[in-house]
């Protein structure tokens, strides 16, 4: 679409999902792009790109749903583990966990292949496989009602992702999300979901994604999730029915909220947590607590006077593609301009580790 210089769009809009837009546009009626729901004004992310003689203005199909904005999931206590489980934990070693591992309400017979060496106190465990503490329920008080506790709260975690609504997303791309990049926002599945290939969740560090997801989930081995634009693996929720399952050599992002198991296999890795009301099977696997950005920065890139100001935390390793953070920017139709470089603010934002609270 040719708009010219500056356009103004008072009434409502739809896209198609690969839109092109020469000069500058502001969307001040709800719009649409493809098949996602309606949304609020001023919730596009653009893009920059380059040609001969024009100043192009790409928009994204990766709209903001307006309800994915701090659209948090509480895990109470059970935010306390890498780890939860109801019915045990097994590794095949050399498994590493950045993390707190808990089981209850069994005993810790169920922490299988971690070689573990109970504390003096008797309140927890420790093993060369964890970079954390392992808790069961016959461990010494106050541990078996601490663990009662994160059980009850990751089960309503469980309960209260899987039954948001209305959804953003329904049976996106039905359930096939292997190479697809996907907005903020509550997504929800009757089917399964299953990675063939990498997807991008794109979005800012206040951003939040929630998959309701009515079946099973896998990512096929060597495949991963990829989180770009500043967004945070802390914020993204994957409320999971059915088995969960991870491929070899395969990488995943965020909190797996199981009604079921989770099975990951050799040398798969996760950022995130795995809170599951049944089993947890490692081999060799890699769990890592996710971490939180400190306060989102503002980076100012002008090119041939076009000025770009991005607002949001980016992430190490996040600043390869297109920033999604909200982004404003005013060019003039007829002014060449350059490709603009995704900015590389990773050595400017500091980051936390996370929280992480022992001694039951």
């Amino acid at each position: 679409a040719d708009f010219g210089s500056t356009v103004r769009i008072r009434g409502d809009t739809i896209f198609d999902s690969n839109v092109t837009v020469v000069g500058t546009f502001t969307a001040l009626g709800d719009y649409r792009i493809g098949d996602h729901a309606a949304h609020p004004p001023n919730m596009m992310s653009p893009t920059f790109s380059s040609t001969v003689g024009l100043a192009l203005l790409a928009f994204v199909a990766v709209a903001t749903p307006a309800s994915a904005v701090k659209n948090f999931v509480e895990l109470g206590t059970a935010e306390d583990f890498a780890i939860l489980s109801k019915s045990g934990v097994s590794t095949v070693p050399q498994s590493e966990i950045r993390g707190d591992v808990g089981v209850s309400p069994i005993a810790q017979g169920a922490l299988t292949g971690f070689s573990l060496t109970v504390d003096s106190s008797g309140t927890f465990a420790t093993s060369d496989q964890v970079d954390g503490e392992l808790y069961a329920a016959d461990f010494k008080s106050p541990t078996p009602e601490k663990l009662t506790r994160a059980v009850s709260d990751m089960e309503t975690a469980y309960t209260d992702a899987a039954s948001r609504s209305p959804a953003d997303f329904v049976n996106h791309e039905s359930g096939r999300l292997g190479g697809k990049t996907l907005a903020p926002g509550l997504y929800k599945f009757t089917t399964a979901v299953g990675f063939d290939d990498d997807c991008t969740l794109m979005g800012s560090a206040t951003d939040t994604w929630i998959f309701q997801i009515a079946e099973g989930m896998s990512i096929n081995s060597d495949k991963k999730i990829i989180l770009a634009g500043g967004a945070l693996a802390k914020n993204v929720v994957w409320a999971v029915k059915g088995v969960s399952s991870f491929g070899a050599r395969s990488h995943f992002e965020g909190i797996v909220l199981g009604a079921t198991s989770a099975t990951f296999v050799t040398d798969s890795s996760i950022t995130g947590r795995v809170l599951v009301q049944t089993a947890v099977t490692l081999q060799k696997t890699t769990v890592t607590e996710p971490t939180s950005a400190d306060e989102p920065v503002s980076v100012t890139e002008t090119v041939s006077g076009a000025t770009e100001t991005i607002s949001g935390a980016t992430e190490p390793n996040s600043a390869t593609g297109p920033i999604s953070a909200e982004a404003s920017a005013e060019v003039s139709a007829g002014v060449p301009i350059a490709e603009v470089p995704a900015v590389d603010a990773a050595a400017e934002v500091p980051r936390r580790a996370g929280s992480r609270r022992h001694g039951l």
